[in-house]
């Protein structure tokens, strides 16, 4: 489905808005609210749909539902047996844990919310950042090799994130063992073609990632390396970018480069993963990947949910309407 665009007038009302944890908390309430709303009036004509040609049992429960659900699960920290008594409450609706379970596990959303920016091209910061497995899952944290106990088993999310609205564009997950570099290398091919800048501390300082920027018309904002050499051409100039850049911090120092090239809006990603984790917790529940996978996918669409309301509160409907009616599919 193609994604509208803002007016440039609307945008710029929305960037001046300050951001703040009322906000957020507001934020929560109306996307709750409405998704509660959008799910009892619209219960029986999603659910036609939804068992259209449908082979085998009839869904009992529309989409629109399952995704309140987790929403809920995820925002309040819930136990599934905890839900299923949440939803009865604020829904009337009763549902089996087990059924929350396998509905919330299927259900498809992308987190991709490039569409509801004015620009078609964005500044861009890449970053991972670890998060601790369940509880139940603590084999993954503590590891035994010859009699040596080792704790590395943290879960690593590397994210995309616009730095003018803190969005997150796109993520991969891997383990602690998971070089950044690996987990961007897929990444990138799906901001390439939305991004102009790109920020990135020295994990992404290679040779290889300013190639595809630099081919991609991207520009990159990669730290490099103190240790790094700069190259030159038979005339003495630095032979690439990257050699710029560790001529002019050998030059000039590395505050100078980072305030010529504005590095420091790469930081911006660690505000969005501060209101991840404050909005998340730093545990993730599910044990096995492809739920964990899932859980991560459900986390973001609900974060850039949130951020899409938080930004415009002034007009929650339009922004609201399309970021979970136009671009995502209920």
């Amino acid at each position: 489905m193609k994604s509208k665009q803002l007016s440039s007038q609307t945008y710029k009302g929305l960037v001046n808005i300050q951001v703040n944890k009322s906000s957020l908390e507001k934020a929560e309430e109306t996307l709750i609210l409405d998704l509660k709303n959008k799910a009892l009036r619209e219960w029986k004509s999603q659910l036609q749909t939804m068992n259209n040609k449908k082979v085998g049992a009839p869904f009992k429960y529309p989409r629109g539902f399952i995704l309140l659900a987790a929403v809920l699960l995820y925002l309040r920290h819930l136990s599934y047996r905890t839900l299923e008594v949440e939803l009865q409450i604020i829904t009337g609706v009763r549902i089996s844990k087990s059924e929350l379970h396998d509905r919330i596990k299927k259900l498809s959303l992308s987190i991709n919310i490039g569409g509801f920016l004015k620009e078609k091209l964005m500044e861009i910061a890449v970053d991972a950042t670890g998060f601790k497995p369940t509880e139940k899952g603590n084999w993954r944290i503590i590891s035994h090799e010859n009699g040596e106990v080792k704790r590395n088993g943290y879960i690593k999310l590397m994210a995309a994130v616009d730095v003018k609205t803190l969005s997150i564009l796109s993520g991969f997950i891997g383990d602690a063992q998971t070089a950044d570099i690996t987990l961007f290398e897929p990444m990138f091919e799906e901001i390439k073609d939305k991004t102009k800048v790109l920020y990135g501390d020295g994990s992404f300082d290679t040779f290889k990632v300013y190639r595809k920027c630099i081919e991609a018309g991207i520009l990159p904002v990669i730290r490099p390396d103190k240790n790094a050499i700069a190259r030159y051409n038979k005339d003495g100039l630095p032979r690439d970018l990257r050699s710029y850049y560790v001529e002019f911090i050998k030059k000039n120092g590395y505050r100078e480069w980072s305030k010529r090239f504005n590095f420091g809006k790469r930081w911006l990603i660690k505000i969005a993963y501060s209101k991840f984790k404050r909005l998340f917790g730093e545990t993730v529940k599910s044990k096995k990947e492809e739920n964990i996978r899932q859980e991560f996918t459900l986390k973001i669409w609900i974060y850039n949910a949130l951020i899409a309301l938080q930004h415009g509160f002034k007009q929650i409907d339009y922004f609201f309407r399309f970021i979970l009616y136009e671009y995502f599919i209920l």
